[in-house]
């Protein structure tokens, strides 16, 4: 976001279809943004675009109603339940070959040492959204029912973006090191092994409070034009409820 841009940088946003951007470092011939992404901008840039499809999975849940009244009272009804209409479960994993893990022995105990480095499970980080349909539709009803879906994706895409972001922030600098002590090598190992533990439960601890912390500015979606560029999700004068990211790591 803008007030997270670093100084001497500007925050632009690349919209979905726009004939681009600068090319990225040895990139010669840049397509299109396939999704709405923005960056924090430095005086030469050096972008990558986000593409459909490199970071997570799309489902479409066919939504069949009687007519657009009905869509809205069954959408009302379950935003009053807490139902959401739309989910992602953003997945976090950690590579750690063996060759990175090491134990040397100091005096009388030995320490167990490794560096993780994260990225987004693309096979396992799910996004979901309702294909909404009635009999009858016309084709303004086919564009509203449209407008509301891709407005729930692009909300739910801001979860996934804050799965890359904090990956990336983990990643850096060669990687989320550590290291634990033992007696013995192998209870080096162990601590090793229960720290790697405790850290993937602080990582997703932390992811989720990244995404409940833009869950509250956008208030689920529901006003997504608090952020630069969002569009609101509605449905004829309904608001539709969005779902707050589950299974994190």
């Amino acid at each position: 976001m803008a007030d997270k841009c670093p100084d001497g940088t500007t925050w632009q946003l690349v919209k979905c279809g726009k004939p681009t951007k600068p090319p990225h470092k040895d990139e010669k011939n840049p397509g299109t943004c396939s999704r709405t992404k923005g960056f924090c901008v430095p005086p030469t840039p050096d972008w990558t675009c986000w593409q459909h499809g490199k970071d997570y999975v799309l489902v479409k849940e066919p939504r069949h109603f009687k007519d657009c009244k009905d869509a809205v009272n069954t959408f009302n009804q379950e935003t009053a339940q807490g139902q959401h209409e739309a989910t992602t479960k953003p997945y976090l994993r950690y590579t750690s070959p063996p060759a990175t893990t090491t134990a040397a022995k100091s005096g009388k105990s030995w320490t167990a040492r490794t560096t993780l480095r994260w990225s987004v499970d693309a096979s396992k980080t799910i996004v979901t959204i309702p294909e909404i349909t009635w009999d009858d539709m016309t084709d303004a009803d086919k564009a509203a029912a449209k407008s509301v879906a891709d407005a729930l994706l692009a909300h739910e895409e801001g979860h996934v973006q804050k799965a890359v972001d904090y990956a990336a922030e983990l990643s850096a600098g060669g990687g989320d090191k550590l290291s634990a002590t033992g007696a013995t090598e192998q209870e080096a190992r162990n601590a090793l092994n229960q720290k790697i533990t405790d850290r993937t439960r602080e990582v997703g601890a932390e992811l989720n409070k990244r995404n409940g912390d833009y869950d509250d500015v956008t208030q689920h979606g529901v006003k997504q034009s608090n952020l630069p560029g969002g569009k609101d999700a509605r449905l004829v004068l309904s608001l539709i409820h969005i779902s707050e990211p589950t299974r994190p790591y």
